[in-house]
């Protein structure tokens, strides 16, 4: 998601307020998509077998 919302040239806040979310929630989305690709925390799709 960084990587697409940096190549648009938006920050966290101009893609919350195009989102209609708060700066706060696209930040948690933004860890919570770098846990799963680490591996720390369970990926939903991984535990769904995708």
């Amino acid at each position: 998601m960084k990587l697409l919302r940096e190549a648009a040239g938006l920050t966290q806040t101009q893609l919350g307020e195009r989102a209609g979310y708060g700066e706060a929630q696209i930040a948690t989305v933004v860890v919570r998509n770098a846990a799963c690709r680490s591996r720390r925390i369970p990926c939903p799709a991984r535990r769904a077998g995708r």
